[in-house]
């Protein structure tokens, strides 16, 4: 293992981090009133809904014409256009409410979390006709989310099935967002979740791409222009994805290697991920809590730490063999560490990872490719086909006995605790030092053994909780084993939606105490 000295300046931003959200010193500017206003705002990002509409983060910055200092809201617009744009300036007229507080039942999800880490501290509906005014901006979060648009609109337009656009959609463009609850379901309980959000395996294709498109520099030697073109077409990439955190990872660190062959030196791999957290942790702080960037991140630190120990084949002396052990190496490397994230995260861990990864590793180069080339040319070449192997691979995976494990709680110290073992553990066994090893693998399996006897938490035999949500009020009660919602509301309109939303914000609740529902009463 390399020297990694950036490590400690990743380690002192993150205590930073940690520590000013901790002790408020981050503390988000809230609205100066909350009412019926004319705003002035910034959209910074955009998420399609399932129903009608969008949901944007966006920065508001005037009220009736007057500037304000900054605040950011959430503004749901309640048609489907005008579109709103990234990068765009926009002027509505709409109330103004405070964001939903987290919720008071024990256990519950709290949906609005990652908007709260954002700094959000707002929420508005606006109708379609209170938009009165919207101007397109030359700003490059602008420019580029409108180039993704524009890409996707073409996606849309090729005669290929529409599961294979949502999947290509997300592959290519980073817009997860379109891919069904269902197919992602499936997906991650085989194990293959990671395929349908944007990572460092797809950038790596998309580096084969820009550079077999640059072959022709190649032939002619000039290897440290085609070099210098790859880092600036990746770069250009993750603009064009909105400079999703796995992008500018991989990014970042490929274009570390790629500077240090231009320049004739040697790059570490810790280095060059700690300087990818660096640049990432920098431009955006509240990116540390956002569960992409941990995966991501930790996948990465377990290639690095534990590629080299899976994998002892001698790659000069069989590399046709090296090769073909690199492929479940890599997978089994990444999920040592990103497997305790995940199962914290979504409470489940997928048992058959490894061979599902195995199988799909062939077909990810040849479906991107394709996705690519249908974008150039508007033809759906053999897209649909790459999709069903894909799918016929997680569906049959998600499918075999015991292929999830879950109710999977770990407590939340376990997990940096884990990591840090194991990377204790992976760095000692790759040096050699046998006592190091011995030793953090015997606090490994005592740490796990202590949480797994650690006994359940007792509950209270009967549990009601009182929620008000502005005129509405909901009472939600744990009674012999079964939990119901009931709500003051007389439309069945009103009664679903609220039964949809609680449905998630209960489901740990429910899972904890082992109870039937939720029930709508």
């Amino acid at each position: 293992m390399s020297r990694c000295p950036l490590f400690i300046v990743l380690a002192a931003l993150v205590a930073i981090i940690l520590s000013g959200d901790s002790l408020g010193f981050s503390k988000p500017q809230e609205p100066p009133f909350y009412g019926k206003a004319s705003c002035g705002a910034y959209i910074l990002s955009v998420k399609e809904t399932e129903t009608s509409g969008c949901i944007a983060v966006a920065e508001i910055d005037s009220v009736d014409g007057r500037p304000i200092k900054v605040f950011k809201a959430r503004i749901h617009v309640l048609s489907e256009y005008p579109e709103l744009i990234p990068g765009q300036r926009l002027s509505f007229t709409a109330k103004l409410q405070p964001l939903a507080p987290p919720p008071t039942i024990p256990d519950a999800i709290d949906l609005q979390a990652g908007l709260r880490r954002k700094g959000v501290t707002a929420s508005v509906a606006v109708p379609r006709d209170s938009i009165r005014y919207i101007a397109p901006t030359a700003s490059l979060r602008y420019v580029c989310a409108k180039a993704n648009d524009a890409a996707l609109c073409r996606l849309k337009r090729i005669p290929m099935d529409a599961r294979t656009i949502d999947i290509l959609a997300a592959m290519l463009l980073g817009r997860g967002d379109m891919v069904d609850d269902e197919v992602r379901m499936t997906y991650s309980a085989a194990g293959l979740s990671h395929l349908l959000a944007l990572s460092g395996m797809h950038v790596s294709f998309i580096a084969m791409i820009i550079a077999f498109a640059l072959w022709p520099l190649y032939i002619g030697r000039h290897m440290r222009s085609r070099l210098a073109l790859t880092i600036i077409a990746l770069w250009a990439y993750a603009a064009f994805t909105g400079f999703i955190p796995s992008v500018t990872r991989a990014v970042t660190m490929a274009s570390v290697y790629m500077f240090g062959r231009i320049i004739e030196r040697r790059s570490a791999a810790l280095n060059s991920l700690c300087l990818a957290a660096i640049m990432i942790l920098i431009f955006s702080p509240e990116d540390i809590y956002s569960i992409g960037f941990q995966l991501s991140f930790a996948a990465v630190l377990g290639i690095i730490v534990f590629y080299p120990l899976v994998n002892r084949v001698d790659r000069r002396n069989h590399p046709w063999l090296y090769f073909l052990a690199s492929m479940p190496a890599l997978s089994l490397s990444a999920m040592i560490l990103a497997g305790p994230v995940a199962a914290f995260h979504f409470h489940t861990y997928p048992v058959y990872f490894l061979p599902a990864n195995i199988l799909v590793i062939p077909v990810m180069p040849i479906l991107i490719f394709s996705g690519v080339i249908s974008l150039m040319t508007g033809s759906p070449f053999i897209c649909d086909a790459l999709v069903v192997i894909l799918d016929g691979i997680a569906g049959h995976t998600a499918m075999l006995p015991g292929a999830v494990l879950t109710d999977l709680y770990p407590p939340a110290w376990l997990i940096p605790a884990l990591i840090i073992l194991l990377v204790v553990y992976g760095i000692a066994a790759g040096r050699g030092n046998r006592f190091m090893s011995i030793l953090s693998a015997m606090v490994i399996i005592g740490t796990v053994i202590c949480c797994v006897l650690e006994p359940k938490p007792l509950y209270p035999q009967s549990e009601v909780y009182t929620v008000r949500e502005h005129q509405t009020t909901l009472q939600i009660s744990a009674v012999a084993d079964t939990c119901f919602i009931s709500a003051d509301v007389k439309t069945q309109a009103e009664r679903d939606e609220i039964f949809g939303r609680y449905e998630i914000i209960l489901r740990d609740f429910v899972a904890r105490r082992s109870l039937v529902g939720p029930i709508m009463k």
